[in-house]
């Protein structure tokens, strides 16, 4: 009898094994494919960051309106200056820059990005900067928040884990794998 149980015992324990293993495998398996996932979604945002700078070519030419005119300078001018980096950047200083009042500009990046606020728009850029120095570059995240324009660390985490669903941190560590 005892021997009887004993086995029993033992093929318990054994299937436990043998289940506790399975799922394990099916846990590494899991999230594998989760990191392979998030990687393949900032690959594919960068990708579309770099198609949203470069100048897009159309088969037959349009007419521009001075909105767009003024959203394209206003692009060249945040690609060339990197004025965003200036956490200290007024409406009315950038308006300066584009040697127009604020009201254009507002307008034509209202209608040109499909609705964003100034700010909105300022801080895409920013994030985009951001998350380009945390592929690049092993300065502090504080750092880079910092020198991308945010004069909140806090503001910066939030936007950037509204935007890639990670934190800078994680984003660092799975863009370098």
């Amino acid at each position: 009898m005892e021997t009887t149980l004993l086995i029993l015992l033992f093929a318990f324990l054994f299937i436990l094994a043998v289940e506790a293993f399975a799922l394990w495998r099916l846990f590494s398996a899991q999230h594998r494919l989760h990191s392979q996932n998030q990687a393949l979604l900032i690959a594919l945002q960068e990708a579309l960051n770099k198609r949203e700078l470069a100048p897009q070519e159309s088969p037959r030419p349009h007419p521009v309106t001075p909105q767009q005119k003024l959203f394209g300078r206003i692009c060249a001018l945040m690609q060339e200056q990197q004025s965003y980096t200036n956490s200290e950047l007024r409406r009315e200083e950038l308006a300066q820059q584009l040697g127009t009042n604020y009201n254009l500009v507002a307008e034509a990046i209202r209608t040109c990005s499909d609705g964003q606020t100034l700010g909105e728009f300022l801080d895409d850029w920013r994030i985009r900067h951001a998350a380009r120095l945390l592929g690049d570059t092993d300065d502090p995240i504080s750092l880079i928040a910092d020198s991308s324009g945010f004069s909140s660390r806090s503001h910066f985490n939030t936007l950037f884990r509204e935007k890639y669903e990670l934190t800078p941190s994680e984003y660092r560590k799975l863009i370098r794998q």
